[in-house]
């Protein structure tokens, strides 16, 4: 499980990466309130979900940023979307709608 404070590597802040394709919007919602108090951004990739009109808002948390893909272009291309969204900046950790958080 993750400490209570925001991730640090060194220096370097860490960034988290969510992949959505589809989510249980309840779930999603608490994990990301969850994972926000724990890293300094969060970066939801969403995989072309017929659900996103319904979770958009609960994503415009000042430290979630959003990338929307118009169609399922797989989890590895979500990911190195992340990855390149993070480069250089944070640390980035991959988590997926199987990850649970427990509120600090």
């Amino acid at each position: 499980m993750l400490s209570n404070n925001i991730l640090k590597s060194g220096e370097q802040m860490i960034g988290a990466i969510v992949i959505t394709f589809n989510p249980n919007i309840e779930i999603l919602t608490k994990n990301l309130h969850s994972i926000i108090q724990q890293v300094e951004n969060v970066l939801v990739v969403d995989n072309g979900s017929n659900n996103f009109p319904e979770f958009v808002d609960i994503l415009r948390e000042s430290k979630i940023k959003i990338i929307n893909f118009e169609e399922n272009l797989g989890i590895a291309c979500a990911l190195n979307e992340g990855m390149n969204y993070f480069k250089k900046k944070k640390i980035p950790l991959g988590i997926d709608l199987g990850s649970r958080f427990n509120s600090p």
